[in-house]
């Protein structure tokens, strides 16, 4: 200063300067002092609430930035570029840096409250990190985090979010919402910046705080930036990802979740995204994992999802439920684990030992079959009754061995027989043949049904050569004298078996037995014994009048080639059923191989040949019949010619296509239509030709039978000429075609085939043609209608279920419809099990007059509901005055509760 005086002295310019900067910074310092409100600074209630240490403190703070009018109006000198308010601007950066350095001498909310509102006045990006410590300072004052978040979002400069990240590692809670709302505000840019900051940031903490920032701003752009992240990094890291996808709340987070659950090595990182998805919205996640279940041609993908829906906890388990039955094993088993730990099995196999269901019982044994044992063996220990019968049934149908123990040692153990009688069949189901001497010694109980089942287990599990054969085997004679004809018809079974010849005498005798069952039982054991000296008995059963036994007397009597009996099988032929016609060919050709020709030439002579006797010799299967069939192909009678035509397409030789394909120039129509059929049936493409060259045949029938054989052989040359057939004015030949269609995809196609089953008249004519199923082609055509297609042909055919069902109802109830016409509506309901005809049921039930009907609707009745809940309806119908009704009742009581007749 001194040297500065000095030079001053020697030029007058530099000391008229020193003497004017002098008189500038007094001028500055009076204004700034005389701009101070001191009256303001005294009786503001702001600052007289301030418990500062002095006065003094209060004047420098508003000194400093003077009030807010006056900030505001230095942040609007900003924008007008002189060089005096940039020199102002920077003066005031300067008074900002000391003021951010007095914020930490504030003691109270009220004084970080006004800091707040000058600092927003300001709105510059070095107050972000003094506000957050505001908030931090005073988190319990809602105003302070309201103000802080106002004045942070007002700062649009990007560059704040570093200042924030760097924060969320130590944010409360109410910080980290205010740190959130921030970023969010920033959009997909901010995204971007928050991830670039992500990738150079070492601190473990801060990451997990940027991957929850993430997660809270959410956004497409977000989950694409979150999703790289769930497959590569540390574990922790990678579940922190998943974490944040899941806050996003937003449903496009659950495909990459599920491709995170498919594709993560980490078992870790599995289950913590499994137990993620579990939190997101239950609907979307089961359906997506549904989907990856039943569509995935990977097995490893299929087994995450499983262990997705497992996370769930899903109350249906349908998806778990179709997984079971899965052709993949390694499907079945990782779906029944996963149910056995839901709990999903023995709440199931607990329901079903108190109701019974088929589609439950199939559900479990599929669990079983696929791995999951436990739950049925713990169930082994129930002590109700009913429950363990179940139980038992299940395990021999699953056919696990490891139960073979516990039964073994429940049927030595019980004293009940109903449930003995479950055991010994569920143990020969399982081939346990360690048990074969505890049923011995059970041949010996008192209750008949315990014996039975025994002699039946033995006949499954014994051998000829089994060294217990001697020690049963009189067991078994003493019982060929029992009452019980079930006991006597096991017996003889298992005699049968072992093959034991000394008890023929004994099968002679009962050939007489007043039981069905024993005859035909004693009939088949002397065949298996190829007991020759009873074949003048067996000649004598022919005349039984069960045809069930003749049946099985005259494959016998085929079997010992029994010349004797060739006179009474010709005989016995003529007025024969279907069963005992053709065991009776199989027996004549055995015994004579030209037999069959002479039966058919005694049958022509006498006039009595059909279509059916011609169809009963392609059953027989020692014989063909394609020689005889061609010879009566070219007989002059028609009739004989065409059911014989009929009865070709079965047969499969070359030769008989020939012949086929010259009578279709035969001059007799019928000829014509019945070759026809034969050469549809052979579902031959190459065939299309020579059917489409009958299209203009001169007989209607004739063109009928050409339009169902097309759809048969499905040419799709012929889909014009079909289209066309539909709109024919005649209703026949619609009909007809329309049937034709359903075997084409083409979806085309079904715009006509809805506009024109819109007709009556076609309608009415398709359900008459489709119920006839004696009609080959007809019934070889509705059976092959493609799956895709079925469901549309059922509804079409009925017009739609809910039509169906007051179809039916109006037939059940009405006055109006005869009796043949209630019993087919009943059958039909309780077929299709339309649980919407329960009410109309039950009224049949309680007040039809006429027994029969009270009986099926009784019948029906336990199709559509649950028969073993249903106290009050088997309560009246077994006090019903009708004996046919209270049997009905009994039959269904015990085949319900599953005790044997």
């Amino acid at each position: 200063m001194g040297s500065a005086a000095e030079t001053a002295r020697g030029s007058p310019f530099l000391l008229f300067l020193l003497a004017a900067t002098n008189l500038y910074l007094k001028f500055r310092i009076s204004a700034s002092i005389a701009q101070i409100p001191w009256k303001g600074v005294r009786t503001d209630p702001r600052v007289a609430r301030w418990p500062s240490e002095n006065f003094f403190r209060k004047i420098r703070l508003w000194g400093y930035l003077k009030d807010l009018a006056h900030v505001e109006a230095i942040l609007r000198l900003r924008q007008r570029p002189s060089l005096q308010l940039k020199k102002q601007y920077r003066w005031n950066k300067r008074l900002l840096r000391k003021y951010l350095d007095l914020l930490t001498t504030i003691h109270c909310a009220d004084e970080a409250r006004f800091a707040l509102g000058v600092l927003g006045s300001v709105g510059s990006s070095r107050s972000v990190l003094p506000i957050l410590n505001l908030i931090r300072r005073f988190p319990a004052d809602p105003d302070v985090t309201k103000d802080a978040a106002s004045v942070l979002l007002g700062i649009r400069k990007i560059k704040i979010l570093r200042d924030i990240l760097s924060s969320v590692a130590w944010a409360e809670p109410s910080l980290f919402g205010v740190l959130s709302e921030v970023c969010r505000s920033f959009g997909e840019e901010g995204v971007v910046f928050i991830v670039k900051e992500l990738d150079h940031q070492k601190s473990h903490s801060i990451r997990f705080g940027i991957f929850r920032i993430l997660g809270e701003v959410g956004g497409e752009r977000a989950i694409a930036e979150l999703e790289k992240f769930l497959h590569q990094g540390p574990e922790k890291e990678r579940i922190a990802a998943a974490h944040a996808m899941a806050r996003t709340g937003n449903e496009s987070a659950i495909k990459p979740l599920i491709h995170g659950l498919c594709q993560n090595p980490s078992p870790a990182v599995r289950d913590g995204i499994a137990r993620i998805l579990a939190d997101l919205p239950r609907e979307d996640v089961l359906k997506q994992l549904t989907h990856l279940l039943e569509t995935s041609p990977t097995h490893y993908f299929r087994i995450r999802a499983i262990q997705g829906i497992e996370t769930l906890q899903s109350d249906s388990g349908e998806a778990l439920s179709r997984a079971i039955s899965d052709p993949d094993p390694r499907i079945q088993r990782a779906a029944a684990a996963a149910m056995e730990r839901m709990g999903v099995i023995q709440n199931m196999l607990h329901c079903y030992q108190e109701d019974f269901c088929d589609e439950t019982q199939a559900f479990l044994v599929s669990a079983g079959r696929a791995g999951v044992i436990e739950p049925f063996l713990s169930a082994l220990k129930s002590k109700e009754s009913k429950g363990l019968k179940r139980t038992v049934r299940l395990l021999a149908h699953i056919g696990n061995r490891q139960a073979v123990p516990i039964l073994i040692k429940l049927l030595n153990t019980t004293g009940d027989w109903t449930l003995k009688s479950r055991l010994i069949p569920a143990l020969a189901e399982l081939d346990a043949t360690e048990s074969v001497p505890v049923m011995v010694q059970h041949l010996k109980n008192k209750h008949h049904w315990v014996r039975k089942t025994s002699m039946d287990a033995l006949g499954r599990l014994l051998s000829p050569d089994s060294m217990l054969r001697r020690e049963t085997l009189p067991i078994l004679h003493n019982v060929l004298g029992e009452e019980s004809p079930w006991t006597r018809a096991s017996a003889i079974r298992v005699l049968t078996v072992l093959e034991d010849r000394s008890c023929i005498p004994d099968l002679i005798r009962l050939l007489r037995d007043p039981q069905t069952r024993v005859r035909v039982e004693a009939a088949a054991g002397l065949k298996k014994l190829h007991a020759l000296e009873a074949e003048g008995q067996l000649i004598a059963l022919l005349n039984d009048p069960k045809q069930k036994v003749s049946a099985i007397a005259a494959s016998a009597l085929g079997q010992f080639k029994s010349q004797k009996s060739l006179p009474m099988l010709f005989e016995r032929f003529k007025d024969a059923g279907f069963r005992l016609r053709l065991s009776i060919l199989e027996a004549v050709h055995q015994i004579d191989p030209a037999g069959p020709d002479l039966l058919l030439e005694e049958l022509k002579a006498a006039n009595r040949i059909n279509l059916k006797v011609l169809r009963e010799l392609k059953e027989v299967r020692s014989f063909d019949p394609s020689r005889l069939l061609y010879t009566l192909a070219r007989i002059g009678e028609p009739e004989i010619r065409n059911q014989s035509i009929r009865a070709l397409h079965g047969v499969g030789q070359p030769e008989s296509k020939a012949l086929l394909l010259s009578l279709l120039q035969d001059n007799d129509a019928a000829i014509r239509a019945a070759t026809m059929d034969a050469i549809a049936l052979f579902l031959n493409p190459a065939m299309s030709s020579f059917i489409s060259e009958m299209r203009n045949d001169p007989d209607f029938l004739v063109r009928l039978r050409v339009i169902l054989a097309l759809g048969l052989i499905k040419d799709p040359d012929a889909l014009p000429y079909l289209r066309n057939a539909v709109y024919e004015k005649d209703s026949r030949i619609s009909a007809h075609a329309l049937l034709s269609l359903f075997h084409y995809a083409e979806p085309q196609f079904l715009t006509c085939f809805l506009d024109k089953f819109k007709e009556v008249k076609v309608r009415n004519l398709l359900k008459k043609i489709t119920s006839n199923r004696d009609d080959p082609v007809v019934a070889l055509l509705i059976d092959q209608i493609p799956e895709s297609k079925k469901l549309e042909f059922q509804i079409l055919k009925d017009h739609t279920l809910k039509s169906l069902d007051l179809f039916l109802e109006e037939q059940i109830l009405s006055g109006k419809t005869t009796k043949n016409e209630k019993l087919k509506a009943m059958m039909i309901a309780g077929t299709l099990k339309r649980k919407n005809l329960k009410k109309a049921l039950k009224r049949v039930i309680l007040e039809d007059p006429l027994p029969e009907v009270r009986a099926k609707a009784l019948r029906a009745y336990s199709a559509v509901a649950v028969i073993s809940k249903e106290k009050e309806i088997i309560q009246k119908a077994i006090e019903d005055p009708s004996l046919e009704v209270q049997t009905m009742a009994s039959r269904l009581l015990i085949h319900f509760e599953e005790e044997p007749v």
